[in-house]
């Protein structure tokens, strides 16, 4: 049985969820057919002012719950650090990676989003606890 190209698009397109739906024939490479994701007007804008002030806005609210957790009079830096680590591995970066393995995302994605996150909670929970 042959699907035709634009059959293999169609079924392609509404398994990711309409996410490629802008796939392009190139041509035929001699070891399949080749396609192309369409980078065009369609494509969403640059992030914008708005999304960098939100941004600011949600990390300062992840700051203020974890300081919650840190909140004990003995907390000092050592133990900031350890614990911005622990949250920022053990809850967002493995949150990350669930949520990636149902978007059919690839390890790199979990990586770098998980890992920033990582580094990013590491540091809050670094001057959380000096601070204290």
């Amino acid at each position: 049985m042959e699907i035709a190209f634009e059959d293999f698009t169609q079924l392609w397109a509404e398994r990711r969820n309409n996410q490629f739906s802008d796939f392009k024939y190139i041509g035929d490479s001699g070891g399949g057919v080749v396609c192309v994701y369409g980078f065009g007007a369609d494509q969403p804008p640059p992030p914008t002012g708005r999304v960098f002030t939100i941004t600011i806005l949600l990390s300062l609210l992840m700051s203020v719950n974890l300081a919650m957790f840190l909140n004990a009079p003995t907390t000092e830096l050592a133990f900031g650090t350890e614990a911005g680590f622990a949250v920022g591995l053990g809850w967002v970066a493995m949150g990350i990676g669930i949520v990636a393995l149902f978007e059919n995302r690839p390890w790199s994605y979990m990586f770098v989003n998980g890992g920033y996150l990582t580094v990013a909670m590491t540091l809050m929970g670094a001057i959380l606890g000096g601070w204290r």
